[in-house]
């Protein structure tokens, strides 16, 4: 809510900032969830996105 409100009156650069954090912090998230079938051996990562 407090995002929202900020946002309709001006956005601050500390909103900039965080919306960054969420994108860039989500986007890791992917990663590693895509990343990790492949450490540990299994099938599964990149594999599931190609169809393969």
């Amino acid at each position: 809510m407090r995002i929202y409100s900020a946002i309709r009156l001006g956005v601050q650069p500390t909103i900039n900032a965080v919306g960054t954090l969420i994108l860039v912090g989500s986007i890791a998230l992917i990663a590693l969830a895509l990343f990790i079938p492949r450490l540990f051996g299994r099938r599964g990562g990149l594999d599931l996105l190609s169809g393969k």
